[in-house]
C-alpha cells in the first residue's frame, strides 16, 4: 500500500468522524454497550466456572483449572457488584440534589 493511499484513508476517516460529530451522533460505544458486554463477559466467566466445576466433579477436570475458573468469576463478581453500587450510590446523589 503505498503512502498517498494511507493518507486518502485517514482522511477520509477523520471526514467522516467530523460528520458524526456535527450531525451529532456517537462515534464509539455507548455506555450502555460498555455496560452490556462487561455484564457479559462476568456472565460468561461465570459459566465458565460452572462447566469447570461440573466438570471436575465428573473426573474430567483438574482442580488447578476449578480454581482458576472460580477465581476469575469471583473477581468478575466483584467487579459488577462495585459498578453496581457506584450507579446506585450516583443515582442517590442525584436524587438528593435540590433543583
Amino acid at each position: 500500500m503505498s503512502v498517498s493511499a494511507i493518507t486518502s484513508a485517514i482522511s477520509s476517516l477523520v471526514e467522516q468522524g467530523q460528520a458524526r460529530v456535527q450531525s451529532g451522533k456517537s462515534i464509539g460505544a455507548s455506555f450502555s454497550d460498555t455496560l452490556e458486554a462487561a455484564g457479559a463477559r462476568a456472565i460468561g466467566a461465570i459459566e465458565n466456572a460452572e462447566m469447570q466445576s461440573m466438570a471436575a466433579l465428573a473426573g474430567q477436570g483438574s482442580t488447578r483449572d476449578v480454581v482458576d475458573a472460580v477465581m476469575s468469576a469471583e473477581q468478575s463478581l466483584r467487579v459488577a457488584t462495585g459498578i453496581r453500587d457506584k450507579i446506585v450510590s450516583a443515582y442517590l446523589d442525584l436524587t438528593r440534589m435540590a433543583i
